[in-house]
């Protein structure tokens, strides 16, 4: 209670009125508040009375100590009567805090039981005790006719003094009921606590107030004066609200922003302490997912925070087999996030993990794709080829150059190049293993083909292969095998289903740009093809996929615009975030085709990110601090057997010795 609230009251004229300020204000307040008025009565009178005497008496030093004397004494009369008052409040003795929790606990969990609500979480129980508490702790005054000593028989008052004392007693009994409908009310407007992305202060609804109030307006609570400071409070906020000479806005009448409800209608009160606690908050729809995401965002904005908390949820449903998620990053995401313990033995997501990085060799040599499977092959080598560097004519002629080396005995890069600095004069030494129509390519139209695409090819793949053969990724691109001992990495089984989790780490720092990008797009190509065998399957589980520092990947690619295009009929939905719009080497068209995805969000500071969803709904979610890095941990002997059963599961195999195939000169004899 302000001092500025207490003189506004004290001077006012309408004596009703101050009584109803009294009657408004906790007990002990109420008395301090008299003890005040009577102080300032008596020290005007008295300064009237030594005004009176300067009339009569010469000596003026006289009167200021006689008034001194009378402000002093007047003091410490109303001071130590009023402390006395106090005291004397008959108050019944409030239980200690861990029987009113265990009471109270019992009490709201058998409600929970009987109405199927759902059941607070642990911050929310925190919350309830601490509310009850702020309410039991108020001391509340007893009757008048309570305080005084009993009526002697005959005395027509006895009766009623007999009923109200019974009341009394009942007093911790009733407030006890109050708290626990009123919690009771609260509990009965929470939503299920299931796992979500975000989390935000919970919104009040009318009814919702209107039932955590309504049981301290009961009329046996109001007989004894009990509670009454809380419903006071509130109808001073309703008034506050509202319009002289108009009917009391209530909350059902309320039309500002609803997130203001809590502090218009519960200021003042323990109550208002209940709706800040943070629930769980999922803005996004799956549909809104598998129509994309555009996430853009600076260094140090809370870009990577925001997919950090998108991801935590989404590995929450995978663990409930509700989705599958990939995610392609270049910097240290899943580095913090391969030895989390939901991946640990007997966890949610055990056994469903598959890690790629740098640390552990993995398979990834496409060149070895079984040939019944050479269109896949074709594909995921010419996609992860494509943006080396842009060259007019390189997408006709590096199929042939690819789909020859797939029919080569050294099935790799370098045979690649090999083939392409070939001299247009020699033919293939292996030309009789080629389909006929690369053969025939090698004759003929290899001949023609413009010297800068072949130039520009030779330059490219040499340059990529001399600075990235002692890279991580280009010893697993350059193994003796694709996937497990039978030459399978099928991303489809191994994602359609739901509940697996890919991570995939195309580690910048020791890959370098170019490692980087293959790799990324390597993945990217797989991802087209499980979308492509998805699309006309019924039920399609999600599959969620986070390309962070897309950029990296992108450069002059317009050809992810129709894996953007097609990849939500096969409800793949795909999260791509880099720094901002316009990046260098993002291709114009490909930023055109995110613009139509259903979601866009930008890192406008740490801690907001802006979304606009579906480029209607637009709206600030505030992000937490959250990192993968500090959350617990496998043990380490449990992670290293996770990734000793990778390596069982996906053998390593080093690439067979060169065999070198005489090449022949091309000549009439050898058309």
């Amino acid at each position: 209670m302000t001092y500025w609230r207490w003189v506004r009251a004290f001077f006012r004229l309408n004596v009703v009125e101050n009584e109803k300020f009294i009657e408004s204000l906790p007990p002990r307040e109420a008395l301090i508040f008299k003890a005040t008025g009577d102080f300032y009565t008596f020290a005007l009178f008295g300064s009237l009375f030594c005004l009176a005497l300067t009339f009569i008496l010469p000596n003026h030093n006289v009167i200021l100590v006689l008034l001194v004397l009378w402000l002093v004494s007047t003091f410490a009369a109303v001071y130590y009567s009023t402390k006395y008052q106090i005291q004397q409040l008959p108050q019944p003795a409030p239980p200690s805090p861990t029987p009113l929790r265990r009471q109270l606990e019992g009490r709201l969990k058998v409600a929970i039981m009987d109405n199927n609500y759902v059941l607070p979480t642990e911050a929310q129980w925190d919350l309830i005790f601490s509310t009850a508490g702020a309410i039991w702790s108020v001391k509340e005054t007893p009757p008048e006719l309570v305080t005084q000593p009993r009526p002697q028989d005959g005395d027509p008052t006895q009766a009623e003094w007999d009923r109200k004392t019974a009341e009394w007693a009942k007093a911790d009994g009733y407030i006890f009921e109050a708290i626990v409908q009123s919690m009771t009310g609260y509990i009965s407007k929470l939503k299920p606590a299931e796992p979500a992305p975000f989390s935000k202060a919970m919104e009040p609804t009318p009814s919702m107030i209107f039932d955590m109030l309504e049981p301290f307006r009961a009329p046996h609570l109001k007989e004894l004066g009990l509670c009454t400071w809380i419903t006071n409070q509130y109808n001073r906020n309703v008034y506050a609200i509202s319009k002289p000479g108009q009917p009391p806005i209530q909350p059902q009448d309320y039309t500002g922003p609803p997130d203001k409800m809590a502090e218009i209608y519960l200021k003042g009160t323990p109550l208002k302490t209940l709706l800040d606690v943070l629930v769980p908050f999922a803005p996004f729809t799956e549909n809104d997912r598998c129509a994309h995401h555009w996430c853009i965002g600076r260094n140090q904005q809370g870009k990577s925070t925001f997919l950090r908390h998108l991801i935590r949820d989404d590995l929450a449903r995978a663990a409930k087999g509700e989705c599958s998620i990939v995610i392609i990053d270049s910097k240290s995401m899943v580095n913090h996030m391969r030895e989390l313990s939901i991946f640990g033995p007997g966890q949610s997501l055990d056994g469903r993990l598959i890690v790629i990085d740098s640390d552990v060799r993995f398979p990834l040599n496409p060149f070895y794709i079984d040939l019944k499977q050479k269109v896949l092959s074709k594909t995921l080598i010419t996609y992860m080829l494509g943006n080396l560097d842009p060259a007019a004519g390189q997408e006709r002629a590096l199929p042939f150059f690819v789909e020859a080396t797939l029919h080569s005995r050294d099935k790799s890069l370098a045979q690649l190049l090999r083939y392409v600095q070939m001299d247009a004069e020699t033919i293939p030494g292996e030309i009789g293993n080629f389909p006929p129509d690369v053969a025939t390519w090698f004759r003929t139209t290899r001949k023609g083909l413009h010297a800068g695409t072949k130039s520009g090819l030779d330059e490219r793949l040499a340059s990529f292969i001399n600075e990235q053969q002692h890279t991580p990724f280009y010893k697993n691109l350059n193994a003796g095998r694709w996937g497990d001992r039978d030459g399978q990495f099928d991303l489809f089984n191994e994602l359609h289903k739901g509940g697996r989790v890919l991570l995939i780490d195309t580690d910048n720092e020791k890959n370098g740009d170019e490692g980087t990008n293959l790799m990324g797009r390597l993945f990217i190509a797989m991802l087209r093809e499980v979308m492509q065998r998805r699309t006309k399957l019924d039920n399609k589980t999600p599959i969620y996929v986070y390309i962070d520092e897309a950029a990296d990947y992108l450069r002059y690619d317009k050809s992810f615009i129709q894996i953007l295009t097609k990849a939500g009929e096969a409800r793949i939905g795909m999260t791509v975030a880099y720094q901002y719009k316009g990046q260098d080497g993002v291709d114009p068209g490909v930023e055109k085709a995110l613009n139509n995805a259903s979601i866009h969000s930008e890192c406008i500071a740490v801690g907001d990110v802006e979304v606009t969803i579906n480029q209607r709904t637009t709206l600030t979610i505030p992000v937490q601090r959250f990192e993968f890095k500090e959350q617990n941990k496998m043990e380490y002997d449990d992670y290293k057997r996770m990734r000793a059963r990778l390596g069982i599961q996906y053998p390593y195999q080093a690439p067979p010795p060169n065999r070198d195939i005489d090449d022949e000169p091309l000549t009439e004899q050898n058309p």
